[in-house]
């Protein structure tokens, strides 16, 4: 048997598992994010229990890097 490699990062969808997750969780992005659109920040916000979602103006996928 041929072991399979490592899924790509484009192929990994670990969606199913958010809803497992306890702890409070704060979700931090820009609403200028390139990789993650604002419809699926919303949709990991909804997906996750007790978590709340915060979404700075003009901020892109790496707010350290961003102008």
């Amino acid at each position: 048997m041929i072991a399979r490699p490592d899924p790509s990062p484009r192929e990994y969808d670990d969606r199913t598992q958010l809803r497992l997750i306890e702890a409070p969780t704060l979700l931090i992005w820009g609403d200028a994010d390139a990789v993650v659109s604002r419809a699926m920040q919303n949709h990991l916000a909804g997906a996750i229990p007790d978590a709340d979602l915060l979404v700075y103006p003009g901020v892109g996928h790496t707010p350290r890097w961003d102008d």
